[in-house]
C-alpha cells in the first residue's frame, strides 16, 4: 500500500506461505461492519509471513489474526482508531514463531492476546510457542494491554516473552494471564515494561459500573473456572515459570500484583518478580502480592 493511498477492505490468506502486506499506506474497515467480512489481516495455516509499515485504522472486530500459522513477522506498524467493542489488536491463535516489534497499538479491548481457540485447535496445533514482543507502545482504554488467553485451548503455551514496552494508558490489568482452559502456561517472561497511570474514571460495562478497586492492577495470573469464554469443560490448567524484570509502574496509585490458582493440581507456581518499581520505589517483600491457597513459590528481589 503506497505512502498516501487509503484502501477500504480486508487482506486475507489461507493455506499459503511467503505473504507480505507492506507499505506506508492506510487499511481501513471504517465503512464495514461487524462480521461481515472477516479480520483488517486474517491469515489461516500460513508459514512465512510478513507485515510491515502501514497504518490500520478503525477495524471491525480483531485487527490482525494469524491462526495455525509459523513464522509471521509484524513490524513498525501502527493500529489506530480501534474504538468497536472487540476490535482487539492482534491476536495469536494456535501460532508459533511470530515476532511482533517496533508497533504502535492504541485499542478499546486488548491490544496483544496470544490465544488458543477451539475451532483453531487439532493435532497440527497443539502448542503455542516462541511469540516475541519487543519495543512497542500499548496503549489501552479498556481491555488488556498484553494478555495470554482467557482461552486457553491448547495443550501448552511456552517460551513467550514481552520486552522493551510501553504503556501509557490503560484500565484494568497491565500484563494479564488469564487460563480458562486445559493449557499448560509456562516459561513466560516479562522484562522492561513501563506503565503509566491507570484510568480510573467512570468505568462501566453497559450500563453497570465497575468496581474501582479492581482497576488498575499492574500484574494478574490466574486460573478461571467453568465461566464466560471458557470451552474446555472437563479440564484446567496451569501457569509455571513466569518471571518479571524491571517492571516500573510510574504512578501513587495503590495496586496490587493478583495470583490465583484453581485447585491443588492446577497451579500458579514458581512466579520470580525482580526490580520491580512502583512510583520509583523498588517492592522487595510480598505484601503487594494477593494470592490464594493455590499459589507456590513467588519469589521477589
Amino acid at each position: 500500500i503506497d505512502g498516501g493511498a487509503v484502501v477500504y477492505g480486508v487482506i486475507t490468506s489461507e493455506n499459503t506461505s511467503n505473504i507480505k502486506v507492506s507499505g506506508r499506506g492506510i487499511l481501513d474497515a471504517s465503512k464495514i461492519a461487524r462480521d461481515e467480512t472477516p479480520n483488517m489481516i486474517y491469515l489461516k495455516n500460513v508459514t512465512n509471513a510478513q507485515i510491515n509499515g502501514i497504518v490500520f485504522r478503525d477495524p471491525h472486530m480483531w485487527t490482525i489474526l494469524p491462526a495455525n500459522c509459523d513464522s509471521v513477522i509484524v513490524d513498525n506498524v501502527k493500529l489506530i482508531g480501534l474504538w468497536r467493542y472487540n476490535s482487539d489488536g492482534i491476536d495469536i491463535v494456535n501460532s508459533k514463531n511470530v515476532i511482533i516489534r517496533n508497533t504502535f497499538i492504541r485499542a478499546f479491548d486488548d491490544n496483544i492476546a496470544i490465544k488458543g481457540l477451539k475451532g483453531a485447535y487439532d493435532e497440527k496445533h497443539t502448542i503455542i510457542e516462541n511469540i516475541k514482543v519487543d519495543n512497542c507502545v500499548l496503549w489501552n482504554d479498556w481491555g488488556r494491554p498484553i494478555e495470554l488467553g482467557l482461552e486457553t485451548v491448547v495443550d501448552t503455551i511456552r517460551n513467550i516473552t514481552f520486552s522493551n514496552c510501553y504503556i501509557p494508558h490503560f484500565t484494568w490489568i497491565a500484563i494479564d494471564i488469564q487460563n480458562g482452559d486445559r493449557g499448560y502456561v509456562k516459561d513466560v517472561r516479562f522484562e522492561n515494561i513501563s506503565i503509566e497511570d491507570p484510568i480510573l474514571d467512570s468505568i462501566t460495562i453497559g450500563t453497570t459500573p465497575m468496581d474501582k478497586k479492581e482497576l488498575g492492577k499492574t500484574i494478574e495470573l490466574i486460573i478461571k473456572g467453568f465461566g464466560m469464554w471458557a470451552t474446555d469443560t472437563t479440564v484446567r490448567g496451569n501457569i509455571n515459570n513466569i518471571s518479571f524484570n524491571n517492571i516500573r509502574y510510574n504512578s501513587s496509585n495503590t495496586t496490587f500484583i493478583n495470583l490465583a490458582g484453581y485447585d491443588s493440581t492446577h497451579l500458579v507456581n514458581n512466579i520470580y518478580i525482580k526490580d520491580y518499581f512502583v512510583n520509583g520505589r523498588k517492592v522487595t517483600d510480598l505484601s503487594s502480592v494477593r494470592k490464594n491457597e493455590f499459589v507456590k513459590n513467588v519469589f521477589i528481589e
